[in-house]
C-alpha cells in the first residue's frame, strides 16, 4: 500500500530535473512484422505473448529479447491476451471473436460468442469467471471458464467502446470505457458507475495495487490520475497525456503519452521523472499501443509497424505484486466508486500519497 500523507496536497508542478535510477537503456527489439500490436501478457517469467492486427500473434520464450510468430487461422485483429493457468489461454479480437488455448498457446479454438462485435480486452479474475469488453452496450461474461459466453447488461447509461478490465481482486474489478468507469465488488454480477460522466474525460486504462488505491491513465484534463478510496475522489498526479501505465512492482512503475514522452517512479507513483532513456528516435513517429513487464525485470513496449523495445530494470530486491502475471494491465495485488448523483466535486484535492512535484 502507497504511504498516505496527512495533509490535502496542493496542485502538481512539473520540474525538469533528471531521471535517476540503475535501468538499462530501450533496446529496439525485432518483431517480424509490419502489422500494428495490441496488448502484452506474461505467463511467467520467460513465456510471454503479444496480440496484433490481422491474426498476429508473438511469443517469446526469454522475457522478451526475442519474438517469433504462431500461426493462427484467422484473420482477425487480435486485441488482448489472458491466461488463467500456463496452459489455458484466451485472446479476443474483431467480430466478437475469442480463441481458447489448451497447450500453452500452441493452438487456439474459436468460441462462439453472442455478439459480432470488436472486443478491446478480456480478463479473468478467477479461473471459473472471465469476461470481455468492447463496442455496444453490453459486456460478454463466461461463468463455466470461457467454454461458453452471455451478454450481461450494464448500469442504465451510455456505455462507450468498453476499453479495459482491471480486477485487482477476484471479486473487485473494474471497466474503463473512454469516457465512464464502472465497478462491481462481487465478481461482475453487479457494475455500478463510478462517477466518470460521458463528455468529461478520454480513460485508457488503470492500475490498481489493491482494491481502492491506483492510477487511471487519461489524455484529456487530468493526465495521470490518483486514487486511495476507489474513484471516491482522485487528483491529477502527471498532468500531461498518458494513455498507458504499468509497474514492475510496488515502487519501480512506467508510463507514457503513446509517443514521445516515457515517465519513471521509483517510489510507488509518489513521484514520476522524466525516463531520459527513451528515445523516440529509436522508432521513429510511431505510437505505442502497450506497456508491460517480464518476470525477469524488463519493461516492454509495444506499437505500430510491429514495434517491440526493451528496456531492462536492476535485478535488486523486488517488492513484487501477488497475483495475476504481469501484462499490460495490472498484476493483481494491480488496474473505484464516485457518487453516482454527480453532485460531489470530483475535481478537487483530496489526502493522497502523492507529492507536490512531478520531476521533468
Amino acid at each position: 500500500m502507497i504511504r498516505c500523507l496527512k495533509s490535502i496536497l496542493p496542485a502538481v508542478v512539473l520540474l525538469c530535473l533528471p531521471a535517476s535510477g540503475t535501468a538499462s537503456d530501450w533496446e529496439a527489439i525485432p518483431s517480424g512484422t509490419q502489422e500494428t500490436l495490441g496488448k502484452v501478457f506474461f505467463t511467467g517469467p520467460l513465456i510471454g505473448f503479444i496480440t496484433g492486427d490481422h491474426g498476429t500473434l508473438l511469443a517469446t520464450l526469454d522475457g522478451g529479447k526475442t519474438w517469433t510468430p504462431r500461426e493462427l487461422p484467422f484473420q482477425e485483429d487480435l486485441m488482448s491476451a489472458w491466461f488463467t493457468d500456463a496452459r489455458t489461454g484466451f485472446l479476443c479480437g474483431s467480430h466478437g471473436l475469442i480463441l481458447r488455448s489448451n497447450d500453452s498457446g500452441r493452438t487456439w479454438d474459436s468460441l462462439p460468442t453472442p455478439a459480432d462485435i470488436l472486443l478491446n480486452d478480456i480478463a479473468f479474475p478467477s479461473a471459473g469467471t472471465g469476461f470481455a469488453v468492447g463496442e455496444g452496450e453490453s459486456l460478454l461474461v463466461s461463468r463455466d471458464s470461457g467454454t461458453t459466453w452471455r451478454t450481461q447488461a450494464m448500469p442504465s447509461v451510455a456505455l462507450p467502446p468498453g476499453k479495459t478490465l482491471v480486477f485487482p481482486t477476484a471479486s473487485d474489478g473494474y471497466l474503463i470505457s473512454i469516457s465512464n468507469m464502472f465497478r462491481t465488488r462481487d465478481a461482475g454480477l453487479t457494475w455500478t458507475q463510478t462517477g466518470f460522466s460521458p463528455g468529461s474525460a478520454y480513460l485508457y486504462e488503470a492500475y490498481f495495487f489493491g482494491p481502492d488505491t491506483g492510477f487511471i491513465a487519461d489524455v484529456t484534463f487530468g493526465g495521470l490520475l490518483g486514487t486511495t478510496d476507489g474513484m471516491q475522489s482522485y487528483r491529477s498526479i502527471l498532468p500531461t497525456q498518458i494513455k498507458r501505465i504499468h509497474f514492475l512492482d510496488r515502487k519501480i512503475g512506467y508510463a507514457t503519452n503513446g509517443g514521445d514522452k516515457c515517465y519513471r517512479t521509483e517510489d510507488g507513483g509518489e513521484s514520476w521523472s522524466v525516463d531520459s532513456s527513451f528515445n523516440r528516435r529509436t522508432w521513429g513517429t510511431l505510437q505505442v499501443t502497450d506497456l508491460a513487464s517480464s518476470g525477469d525485470r524488463a519493461v516492454i513496449l509495444v506499437g505500430e509497424k510491429g514495434l517491440i523495445a526493451r528496456k531492462e530494470e536492476d535485478s535488486g530486491p523486488s517488492t513484487a505484486l501477488a497475483g495475476k502475471p504481469a501484462r499490460s494491465g495490472i498484476p493483481s495485488g494491480r488496474r473505484g466508486s464516485f457518487r453516482a448523483d454527480g453532485r460531489r466535486n470530483l475535481r478537487t484535492p483530496f489526502q493522497a500519497p502523492f507529492p507536490d512535484a512531478v520531476q521533468e
